[in-house]
């Protein structure tokens, strides 16, 4: 990922959202001072997360994303989101809560196979009920998260993934190995599975490396802190792994160059990114 001649050389960071840059209870504490650092000196941000594009413009104001530079990964893959002229071939522009955005459509959207995800689901034997959320009441969403509820309510408007919810570890698995089956990409958690049909964040990160058109891309550093982020930070020229609020790291690297912050989200990200500004990293 070197700059062509007449190229300005640019460093991407492409990170994770939830558990990487907000820590729990929605905390963003000196995330907006990174950022506007970040923007100052001429890095570019991506966001990519399992949350959905309405959920990243809930949360522009919150972590000071401005509307000319947005970048974003979204639905663990689904699409890339930005600001006008920032794709070279996008699939389609939007506008969505007044903020103009280009679309590079990577995956089938949820209503393409909402009736297959059913169908898994009705035929495993679960011993409890299996919560889809893009079909939940916001008000449950918030006491499960414990999201606030208007962020509960934009975490509904799925779009190219859905996330199911059970007690039941059996069933998540019978399911899991289902959706696997049939193509789909699928992230397990405790109680949840991420299903989509699209090839997940690294295969989305290539596609954005791809469709950057305005300046080639010097550097790519990976921040993240889940295995939902392991191959987006494997393929990364540089990686940084963020612990989570008991200090465990759950994310198993093949790598061995990589940096692991030495606090959870959200002084993690900002502690990395003074790393990366003082060219630490």
């Amino acid at each position: 990922m070197n700059p062509g001649r007449n190229a300005v050389a640019l460093t991407l960071i492409v990170s994770d959202v939830d558990g990487t840059i907000m820590g729990p209870g929605e905390r963003v504490e000196g995330i907006c001072r990174a950022i506007n650092k970040l923007y100052g000196l001429g890095y570019k941000i991506a966001l990519a997360t399992a949350k959905s594009i309405y959920e990243i413009i809930g949360l522009m104001d919150k972590i000071c994303l401005r509307r000319d530079s947005l970048i974003s990964i979204v639905e663990s893959g689904g699409a890339i989101y930005s600001s006008p002229g920032v794709l070279l071939s996008p699939s389609k522009r939007v506008t969505i809560q007044g903020v103009e955005l280009e679309v590079l459509e990577l995956g089938s959207g949820l209503m393409e196979y909402d009736e297959v995800i059913d169908r898994i689901i009705m035929e495993t034997k679960c011993a409890d009920r299996v919560a889809r959320l893009s079909r939940m009441d916001p008000r449950l969403v918030s006491m499960y998260t414990r999201l606030s509820l208007y962020s509960a309510k934009l975490a509904t408007m799925r779009e190219y993934m859905d996330v199911l919810w059970t007690v039941d570890k059996r069933c998540l698995e019978s399911i899991a190995e289902s959706a696997k089956a049939l193509g789909f990409y699928v992230f397990t958690t405790k109680r949840s599975i991420h299903i989509g049909l699209h090839g997940g964040k690294h295969v989305a990160l290539r596609a954005l490396i791809d469709q950057i058109g305005y300046r080639e891309i010097d550097e790519v550093i990976g921040i993240g802190d889940t295995d939902a982020d392991k191959e987006m930070l494997e393929i990364s020229d540089k990686a940084i792994v963020i612990p989570q609020p008991d200090g465990t790291i759950t994310i198993n690297l093949q790598r061995s160059d990589y940096l692991v912050a030495p606090y959870s989200a959200p002084q993690g990200w900002v502690y990395s990114i003074e790393l990366i500004l003082l060219k630490l990293i």
